[in-house]
């Protein structure tokens, strides 16, 4: 993979390329909080010589720093969609963990014609009414709740929380060991803010291409698990569920992860092969 870099008025973004065939479909792998490129090595070297593919340290995240913690979700899929057009990218396929889901959403509501797929693995839902009053109260305060242990206890808690395999919790740890408590933290609450800000914005978020929903049996984040039982029953979306599986699902089972995204391109006319 190519590493290149993409300038913006908050810092600059890095992200990684293979060579670009016009003729291929363009698999967009888009990481989760906290988490950077490394989350999808094993999905890269997988797809590496099928698809053109893409994948970036998102905003303040990995390389993709110093970056000012000011943006929204919004301007990230703007961001997004001036690299990938400077790409030349076409038949885009968003594969989007956790709030890099979040993210595919708010790219295909900006961009609904450029989106030839969707694939969601552990992410949310942005329209309104989907979390409880108390998620919403742990949303908000975040930082203080996460100011309350230790470093140590963080880098501990939070792997062992996201993934059930030794192999995805050690990969967790080293991405976290990227930062410092303290960046962590902040990193975290503003996250968390253009969670809410992007469901407040009221927007339709109304998927207009093929998608697939993938969950972990074993979502230590309930809530996001209630929400994609949700959001298939209201949208009709195909949703499949990984076994022995935690929140970053396709670290914990990712032959299981590979295989649907093969299934989601074929069935849907998107394999370029």
């Amino acid at each position: 993979m190519q590493v290149k870099t993409f300038s913006t008025p908050r810092g600059k973004l890095t992200y990684w390329v293979n060579k670009f065939q016009p003729e291929r479909t363009t698999l967009v792998f888009l990481p989760g909080v906290a988490a950077d490129a490394r989350q999808y090595l094993l999905e890269i070297d997988y797809f590496y010589e099928k698809y053109n593919l893409f994948v970036w340290d998102p905003p303040a995240h990995g390389k993709s720093r110093p970056f000012s913690l000011d943006f929204t979700l919004m301007e990230c899929a703007e961001w997004l969609e001036c690299i990938l057009c400077m790409e030349k990218a076409e038949n885009i396929v968003l594969i989007g963990a956790s709030m890099g889901g979040c993210l595919a959403q708010c790219y295909i509501e900006r961009y609904p014609e450029r989106a030839s797929g969707f694939v969601s693995i552990n992410s949310v839902p942005l329209k309104e009414g989907n979390f409880t009053s108390r998620e919403i109260w742990v949303l908000k305060n975040i930082e203080k709740i996460l100011k309350i242990f230790s470093w140590g206890r963080l880098l501990k808690k939070v792997p062992d929380n996201s993934s059930l395999t030794v192999l995805a919790q050690a990969g967790m740890l080293e991405m976290m060991l990227s930062y410092e408590k303290e960046y962590y933290i902040n990193l975290i609450g503003h996250t968390f803010r253009n969670l809410l800000g992007a469901i407040d914005a009221g927007l339709p978020y109304k998927i207009t291409c093929p998608a697939l929903l993938i969950r972990g049996d074993h979502n230590y984040f309930k809530a996001i698990d209630r929400c994609n039982q949700t959001w298939s029953k209201e949208t009709g979306i195909k949703l499949e569920t990984l076994i022995d599986a935690g929140h970053q699902a396709n670290s914990d089972q990712p032959e299981e992860t590979q295989m649907l995204i093969d299934e989601f391109l074929e069935s849907n006319g998107l394999n370029t092969l």
